[in-house]
This record gives C-alpha cells, structure tokens and sequence, in this order.
C-alpha cells in the first residue's frame, strides 16, 4: 500500500467522524531529516492513526512476499540481447514502477549492482526494475540512453503483464545511470512512450558543458569520457552540449530531483539545472545526505537515506503531472461550522523544490486583468507570478532574496533579507528605492514579513535574525529582534520606529480590517500577540495572547470571514480574532503564507509551503 492510497483511507474517515483540532496539543514528531522529510506537531487520534499508517505502509510491502521475472530480454540491438529484472509484491494490485540504473562510469557494471535498489523498492510497494544498457565498449553515447528509452518503452507495453500502472513509471539511477535517469526526463527527441512520468538522479551529472569537463585532458577520467563521448570535451564539444540534461530542459519536462552525497564533486549538486528548472515551472527538488561520498549506495545509512527521499519525490510527483497531488480538505473542531467550501479536492501545486518559499500575493482583478497571484522563492533569488489562463512564470531572477511583496500607493513595497533592506518597487518594477536599512545607525536583521496598514499606508514588518549562524560573515547589529514601522509621510531616519521589542522571534504580521488591531507571531514562543493601535498609528494599552501554539509559527493572513489564518509547520490554523479554533487545514510541509482574492462568486486561495505555492478556489459562508 503506497502512502497516497493511505491518504484515500484517510480522507475517508476523517468524512465519517469528526476530527478534533486542539489548538493547545503539541507534539513534534520527526519522520526524517533529508529535505522531503516532514514533521507533525498538530495532530488528533485519526491523525496519529494516519501517521502510523503512513509510516508503516512499506513495512506491510516488507512483510510481503515478492514476484520476479528475471533475464528478461527488452531489446536486441545488434551488438547483442539487453535484459532487465523485474521484481513486485506478489499480488493483483496495479502499482507504479520504478526503473533502476547502474553506475559505472558507463564503462562497467550490471544490472545486478542495481537490482538491491529495485528490491528496496519493491519492498515499498513499487514494481522495482533493474536494468541493463550498452556500455561504451560495446557502443559510444548515444546507445545509453536510447536503450533506457527501449526499457520505458517496454515497461508501458507490458504493463498489464506485471502489473505496472503505465502512467506511473519513475526512473532514477546511481552516478552514471542518475545521469540517463536526468536525461530520460529531459531528452525531448523520444516518444512520448518512452519517456518517465518522473525521475531522480543520484550524483548524476547534470550539465556536460560545465567548467570541471571542460578541463578534463588526461588520465582515466578523460579516458573514460572519450568512450562515452568520443573525445575530450576541447575535441567534441558539440557531442557535450548535445548530451547535457540542461541543453534539454523545457516547459513540458516531468518532474526532476536530485540526491546527491554530502562529500561528491559540488556538480552533483546541480545548481545550474535546477535553476533552469525553477525558471522553467518544473517541479524539482535537492536532497544532500550528510555524511555521504559519490557512492551513495553502499552504506546502509547512505543507501537508506537516498531510498527515502527518492521515494519521497515519487510519492509526491509520479503519474501525478508536473504540479503533484496535494489534497485539499478542511479539518474542524466538533459542533463548528468552518463555512469554507473549497471548489475542488485537490490543491494546484506551483513549482516546487524551491529552498524557501514564501510571500504569496494576489493582485486584484481588474477590467481587462485576472486575478493574479505573486509569490517568492526567496533563498533561489526568484519572483514568480501565476494566473489561471497565464499558468505559472517567472518574473524576476537574481533578486536579493525577495521575501515579502505588497501592493502600495506606488508600485509595491518589499523586504529584501540578503540587503536586508525595505524597498519600493517603481511602477515599471526595474528599479528599486531604498526606504529603510538601518535603524539608530545599526543594519536591520533579516526582514521577513511585511503588511500595510489598512487606509493609513503605513508599512509594518518583522525582523527576525534568521540566518545568522548559517551565514558568519555576517552579523547581527540590533540588539533584539523586533517590529517595525515605516510611515512614508515623514522624512528622514524619523520614518522608520520599533514600536514592538518585546518579541522573541517575530514572524508572520496581519491587520484586522479597519487597521485597529494588529496580530503578531512570534515564531519561539509559538503565540500569536494581538495590539490595540491608535489612529496616529501608536500602540495602546498591553499586548495580548490571541492564541498558543507548538513553536514555529510563521505567517498570519485576514480571511474574507474576517478570521486568522496561522501558518504552522504541518498545515494552517483556522482561529477567530478572539483566539477560539475553527479549523484546520493539514498540508504535506511546513507553511509559510497565504493570502485571498475574491473573483466573482468565489474567492482564490494562495498557500505556500517551504518547497511550493499552491492555490485553490473556494467559498465562503460569511465573506465579507
């Protein structure tokens, strides 16, 4: 049983009984450290139920026994019969495959050093694949990839034979075999049966034109690429750039990670490739297991830790289109009305892989414009916006780590975490003017979260010190971490004050509607702060505790009902403005934002999670 048919199960039960949401119960459970690993600190019975059967779905395909056929040939070019293994749960249950790739430099190996991975997977509920190619004493590049093509090829036509669902074949392999893995899901000159609905690499190479190829002229290395590719890269260049993943990247491409070891060659890193990807809407991702060499395969705790983010990704992406499955459903506290209608059972995924995530936005519709939705990756210095008819784009690359975006009086304003700055966009959105940087004469911390005050102008934002102990060239001057205020109407340094220092780690920042009341998290002590504001724009009067949470909240956003939306690490809290729970929304990842647009008789809803935005169309009862 695969953990989205444990989901179904669910889903279903959660529609027979109630499920209780306690705003107070908090408890972290973690489920792994590798970065598709999730954590849990907001949960009932059904949902700890869920967890366990989750967790336990590929211990039942362990305690299975399994099917094979072996030496079974699918293609017999001319220099000789190519077999592949095949190995499955033995039952009747149509399930996706997983094609496995050995490494080897391209110049040695078999499928039987791949075909423990295809076991693994099998044991998970995978039909697991281990495959042979040409190696290039046999045949130079591009026999390689054109007989993982005939694998795929031969998988889709068998399937009803051994129980492959067609439209649920991963590939993914080891060094060499990662890179036709990459390639498989790139290379747009095949068919379209012979192409995976998703792959993973695992210290694969990603881009053949990179400088560290370029200079490779002597030793086995370059001996074992001249095999491969006819020659050094000074002498074939062309064969090179022909043979890269990342010459081949594209809109349509399906889903593509990379796992890589801690200790390989940073190309296995693919930092270049996933770029291209983010830019490109492909759903990517980067695993790094710590502590791991090239060979990611031979040690249990290596080889573990790859398994599981692999599977991971398939979970999330495979069969499932570029944008994955993610369900949508809304969790509620007995005896209350949530009043949400959510239009469609499933999330839209946007993008995905990104190492942060967050400031999502909609623009108002407009005679002659949609609703449009803006939203950062901000550690991968990207802007991005999505509409229903435009589909997802990029908007701007290269931004000093963007993180939160509003629309002003003029242009937009934004925090900018690596200036570590509050800036306006101009109207054309090319340049920027700079409107706050340092405060009492010492730099801001990381400005995260920015809202403006309703009918006023005035700009509010957090400033919390994230980052510091992963950046030591860099330090914090501020003596706390605390809340600010810009109010454009007055010059000079008095513009920016810090009305609010009493904060631990001050995170996600929302008004009420009129602008008199102003919500805080703050992310340490896991509270959400309510203010009473003055109309000089003063705070007056004691803070308040809204409501308390597990740590690590993050962004608060006003609903149309006039109710809080609290981003947390497992989903987002539905709670009133006086702190009572509602509802709860369970999402695959930690959240960090959201936002709402009403469109006609509907409202979209915008949610980002650390690795993806996601939106949905939805009703509600008392929109205001």
């Amino acid at each position: 049983m695969l953990r989205e048919d444990v989901g179904y199960w669910i889903k279903r039960v959660r529609r027979l009984w109630p499920v209780k949401v306690d705003k107070n119960v908090g408890s972290l459970i973690p489920t792994g450290s590798i970065t598709f690993g999730q954590t849990m600190n907001h949960f009932s019975i059904f949902s700890l139920f869920g967890i366990w059967l989750a967790i336990s779905s590929s211990v039942w395909a362990e305690d299975q026994p399994l099917k094979e056929w072996n030496d079974v040939t699918f293609a017999e070019p001319e220099t000789g019969a190519l077999a592949l293994d095949v190995i499955r749960p033995d039952d009747g249950e149509l399930r996706p495959a997983v094609l496995c790739l050995h490494g080897g430099f391209w110049v040695k190996g078999t499928r039987k050093n791949i075909r423990p991975l295809a076991e693994e997977f099998a044991k998970r509920g995978y039909v697991g694949v281990a495959s042979s190619y040409r190696l290039t004493g046999v045949a130079p590049y591009p026999a390689q990839i054109d007989d993982t093509r005939a694998a795929i090829r031969y998988l889709r036509e068998n399937a009803a034979k051994y129980g492959i669902d067609p439209d649920r074949i991963g590939v993914t392999g080891s060094s060499a075999g990662g890179f036709l893995a990459v390639l498989a899901a790139t290379e747009n000159s095949s068919e379209a049966i012979e192409r995976p609905n998703a792959a993973v690499g695992m210290g694969a190479q990603s881009e053949l034109t990179a400088t560290h190829l370029q200079n490779v002229d002597s030793g086995k290395s370059a001996e074992n690429w001249t095999r491969f590719m006819g020659g050094i890269y000074r002498d074939v260049p062309g064969n090179y750039a022909a043979a890269s993943p990342l010459k081949h990247l594209s809109g349509d491409d399906v889903p593509v990670a990379i796992v890589c070891g801690e200790f390989d060659h940073e190309s296995t890193r693919a930092e270049r490739f996933r770029q291209e990807a983010f830019r490109l809407g492909i759903a990517t991702g980067l695993t790094v297991i710590p502590g791991a060499p090239h060979g990611l395969l031979a040690k249990e705790e290596h080889r573990t830790a790859a398994v599981d983010a692999v599977d991971a990704f398939f979970q999330k992406y495979l069969g499932t289109g570029k944008t994955g499955r993610v369900p949508m459903g809304v969790e509620s506290e007995e005896g209350v009305k949530v009043g949400i209608e959510p239009l469609a059972e499933e999330w839209l995924r946007l993008g995905g892989g990104y190492s942060g995530c967050e400031g999502v936005q909609w623009l108002k519709p407009e005679e002659g414009r949609e609703a449009e939705l803006i939203f950062a990756a901000h550690h991968d210095h990207l802007l991005f916006r999505w509409s229903e008819s435009g589909g997802l784009r990029l908007w701007k690359e290269g931004t000093p780590e963007t993180s939160s975006i509003r629309p002003a009086k003029e242009g937009m304003v934004a925090l900018e975490q690596t200036t570590r700055r509050l800036v306006r966009m101009t109207s054309n959105n090319n340049e920027v003017e700079v409107l706050a940087e340092q405060f009492e004469g010492k730099r801001l911390n990381r400005p995260n979260d920015l809202r403006i005050r309703p009918g006023k102008g005035t700009v509010w934002f957090t400033d919390p010190n994230y980052l510091f102990r992963q950046r030591p060239l860099e330090t914090q001057e501020l003596p706390g971490q605390w809340v600010f205020r810009y109010d454009p109407s007055v010059e000079g340094e008095e513009a920016l004050t810090a009305p609010i220092r009493d904060l631990a780690i001050p995170n996600g920042i929302a008004f009420n509607g009129s602008g008199t009341r102003l919500f805080v998290g703050d992310s340490r002590a896991g509270k959400v702060m309510g203010y009473d504001i003055a109309k000089n724009g003063q705070i007056v009067g004691e803070p308040e505790v809204v409501a308390s949470f597990s740590k690590g909240i993050d962004g608060i956003s006003l609903a149309p009902d006039g109710r809080l939306w609290v981003a947390t690490r497992t989903g987002v809290s539905i709670i009133t403005q006086q702190g009572q729970t509602v509802g709860f929304l369970p999402m695959p990842g930690p959240c960090t934002s959201t936002d709402f647009v009403a469109d006609g008789d509907f409202h979209w809803l915008a949610l980002s999670t650390r690795e993806a935005a996601h939106v949905v169309k939805m009703r509600f009862a008392e929109a205001k």
